[in-house]
């Protein structure tokens, strides 16, 4: 199964397929739907054989059995720079990303930089924040959408956000 699988009381236990492999090439720890399709947050590198890099972050659409890069920024950068733990989406129709990251794809710059927590309007990637100092003082292993507001929980003590708003 690769690190991920699906049930139905009707089916049983499957995978989801990846061309000639299935799964995923590390552990899962966050699962969510956006926008129809299944997002995978994780310690994985690349879909199914390795084929395919992702850099913790994949998309699956059910209807074509297709896997997918999130695209973050507005190079060929995908994915983020270390684990995802937890993924949500929030009331304004984004898609947070949390984890023990600090950037986004593979590289690292000011631009770049994410401390942790990201949002994703399908497009761009987002620091929470004003760069260099954006986003959560340690890992986030929890995100929830409360009301408006996105509720994160985590290793952390201090938030890096140059300005804090209230809920």
């Amino acid at each position: 199964a690769n690190y991920i699988a699906r049930y139905s009381s009707i089916e049983g236990w499957s995978t989801l397929p990846c061309g000639a492999s299935n799964g995923v090439s590390a552990q899962v720890n966050a699962l969510t739907t956006f926008r129809g399709r299944l997002i995978l947050g994780g310690a994985f590198a690349a879909l199914g054989n390795g084929s395919a890099p992702v850099n913790r972050v994949a998309a699956y659409d059910s209807a074509g059995s297709v896997w997918s890069v999130l695209p973050f920024a507005t190079t060929n950068t995908n994915g983020v720079g270390a684990d995802v733990n937890a993924l949500a989406e929030g009331a304004d129709g984004k898609l947070y990303v949390g984890g023990g990251f600090s950037n986004f794809g593979t590289t690292f710059t000011l631009t770049t930089l994410v401390q942790n927590i990201a949002s994703w309007d399908g497009a761009t990637l987002s620091s929470l924040g004003v760069a260099p100092q954006s986003g959560l003082g340690g890992f986030v292993y929890a995100l929830a959408r409360y009301g408006t507001a996105m509720i994160a929980g985590g290793a952390f003590t201090s938030v890096a956000f140059a300005s804090f708003g209230t809920p």
